[in-house]
């Protein structure tokens, strides 16, 4: 098949397979990312890591002389940032793509299984580095953030809590 140009006519059956095929990888991989978890994709959402990479790879397809060339792009395209707006606008869509923040430790006591969110306990000690104390088991409550980071309330000056 000629590569298709933006001079061409739109070859609407190859755009709509692209839009169908733009939505059901969209779905799978934000799916794909809530079971695998937080810890992994610490710096960004998992939406703003899908859309660039979906983006980069429709725009990448537009550039080879198959299927529907530019007009897949361009379909493919829209279809990535209509989906991430509905996303983002309908709350409970928006609610199956957030994370809560967790608390992990609180007053001496794990409150969950550290594997469920790929942490161990050097990944906590590490953690409670940055705030000047040795182990984890030093701070007050550790709480994972919806980001992947691990942020720290630590114990009252004067108040020493027995262990």
């Amino acid at each position: 098949m000629d590569y298709v140009s933006i001079f061409d006519p739109i070859p609407w059956p190859e755009v709509g397979l692209g839009v169908f095929q733009t939505a059901t990888l969209y779905v799978l991989l934000i799916l794909g990312l809530k079971i695998v978890g937080r810890r992994v994709f610490a710096e960004m959402g998992p939406q703003d890591m899908i859309l660039l990479l979906l983006v980069a790879e429709a725009c990448d397809i537009g550039l080879t002389p198959e299927g529907a060339g530019y007009w897949g792009t361009v379909a493919s395209v829209l279809t990535l940032f209509f989906l991430v707006g509905i996303t983002e606008r309908i709350a409970p869509l928006r609610r199956l793509t957030e994370s809560k923040p967790v608390i992990l430790f609180h007053q001496g006591k794990l409150l969950v299984n550290l594997e469920k969110y790929l942490l161990d306990e050097g990944d906590m000690d590490a953690s409670v580095r940055k705030y000047g104390l040795g182990s984890y088991r030093d701070a007050e409550t550790l709480i994972l953030e919806d980001d992947g980071n691990i942020t720290a309330i630590l114990p009252r000056p004067g108040v020493r809590e027995d262990k």
